[in-house]
């Protein structure tokens, strides 16, 4: 809800009434466009009959639903009469509204919330031929706080600076959304804004889960739904359509995933394998290396030793041959002295 404390709702174009009283205060455009763009189709993002709160009309029959769009929310909800009370204010008669069951109903519960999907694409079309500058400037602010795209926005500004230069031209910029890829639906009793708050995963419901599916109940813990404290409401003073007491009472949900034993050991695993295998590599190229060292460092040492080994074999082999001359020599003597006394 980043900036709302500045209470920059964007810039309203209101019809005054002037011509039909009922149609008083309804918003015609928002930030220069007649509808919202977040929606997978026209009847979820029509602002048609919708109010922003401020001022209604006088309310001839309670049968009729009010329409109340607060961007905040980023959708109209539709207001169902409840009841005709005195307010706590000045005991004045008004009509009590609740926002209907079906709000924050999904579309397998209530099927014409089907549309509440993401649109597939952002498009901001609008011809510059119908509003000034300022439009164009608060069309602008509003794109980027929706479009978080350097390109798309470059283009916008130039488009801008060429229609305050050379006079109209006509934007139509069409930004695929990231947000339907990660679209689910929910049981009953919460409503996904990520579509409209920077893709955070941001969902509303009413507090404690009031009306919503027993599923919340069964697996969040500390809730204690109670309508008195919890159900947002409008009282209305009939005659002039004047909000006396608005209660807009939401709780704002982070969507979470909560991993099981399997998910956190697979998790484990992908996060630490690739340090176990690069620790595994590296310790095998510095064994490999050291082996190296060792093995070049120790060729000298062994060349050495099978050299000295060498030197010490060709020393015996000599003693061995001038024995055997010797006797050779001592053979050859007593042929000759045989030889002698023969003779």
């Amino acid at each position: 809800m980043y900036g709302k404390n500045e209470s920059d709702d964007g810039l309203f174009k209101v019809n005054t009434g002037k011509s039909d009283i009922s149609q008083v205060n309804e918003i015609e455009t928002l930030n220069g466009l007649p509808e919202l763009t977040f929606w997978s189709a026209n009847r979820c993002n029509s602002l048609k009959g919708a109010k922003n709160g401020e001022l209604f009309n006088p309310i001839p029959d309670t049968d009729k639903k009010l329409l109340l769009f607060r961007t905040n929310f980023c959708r109209v909800w539709a207001l169902v009469w409840e009841s005709a009370h005195k307010s706590t204010y000045g005991g004045l008669p008004v009509y009590r509204y609740f926002p209907a069951d079906n709000t924050f109903a999904n579309s397998s519960d209530y099927p014409p919330n089907s549309c509440y999907k993401p649109n597939e694409n952002i498009s901001f079309t609008q011809s510059l031929d119908d509003i000034d500058a300022t439009d164009v400037t608060a069309l602008l602010h509003r794109v980027r706080h929706v479009v978080n795209d350097s390109e798309v926005l470059e283009f916008l500004e130039e488009t801008y600076l060429n229609y305050t230069m050379n006079g109209s031209q006509s934007v139509d910029v069409v930004k695929e959304s990231q947000h339907v890829s990660q679209f689910r639906e929910f049981p009953s009793g919460v409503f996904g804004l990520s579509v409209c708050y920077f893709g955070a995963p941001i969902f509303i419901s009413n507090p404690h889960f009031l009306k919503a599916d027993p599923y919340y109940l069964t697996t969040v813990s500390g809730l204690k739904p109670d309508s008195d404290a919890h159900q947002s409401f409008l009282d209305i003073e009939p005659q002039t359509g004047t909000p006396i007491e608005l209660g807009l009472r939401v709780q704002i949900n982070e969507f979470t995933i909560h991993a099981t034993d399997s998910m956190a050991n697979d998790l484990y695993w992908k996060l630490t394998a690739p340090t176990i295998i690069s620790t595994t590599v590296s310790s095998l190229f510095v064994l490999i290396g050291a082996l190296t060292l060792v093995f070049i460092a120790s060729k000298p040492v062994i060349k050495r030793c099978k050299h000295r080994r060498t030197g010490e074999n060709n020393s015996v082999d000599s003693r061995g041959v001038e024995t055997s001359d010797t006797s050779a020599l001592i053979v050859n003597h007593n042929d000759i002295d045989g030889h002698s006394v023969g003779t």
